[in-house]
């Protein structure tokens, strides 16, 4: 099932299934970068790192995402080589529209 987050939310993916030798294959690294990918646009996301607890938190206000699928990839650079997470496909999330408005 893919997960959806309503439009003007907070997006938080959360990557915390890495083993010891996962971690200490990218970690520590030189660059880290994550983007959501919807059609032609691309819309960046933050990045929060625990290396004690070997997560990753990408996040992202997704107010101004079109109503559809966005995917999403991390990109990181150590000692020259490129890894990119996950490795074989990207992460995918819908964005959908709330149903409850602001009163304006």
């Amino acid at each position: 099932m893919t997960p959806s987050f309503k439009r003007g939310a907070t997006a938080r993916i959360l990557l915390d299934q890495f083993t010891d030798e996962e971690w200490s294959a990218i970690h520590p690294w030189g660059a880290i970068k994550a983007d959501a990918q919807q059609g032609s646009i691309i819309h960046p996301m933050t990045i929060t790192a625990d290396p004690d607890a070997r997560t990753i938190l990408l996040s992202a206000d997704t107010a101004t995402w079109s109503l559809r699928l966005a995917r999403v990839d991390v990109r990181i650079e150590r000692g020259g080589v490129t890894v990119y997470l996950p490795g074989a496909s990207t992460l995918q999330v819908e964005i959908v529209a709330p149903i409850t408005m602001e009163n304006t």
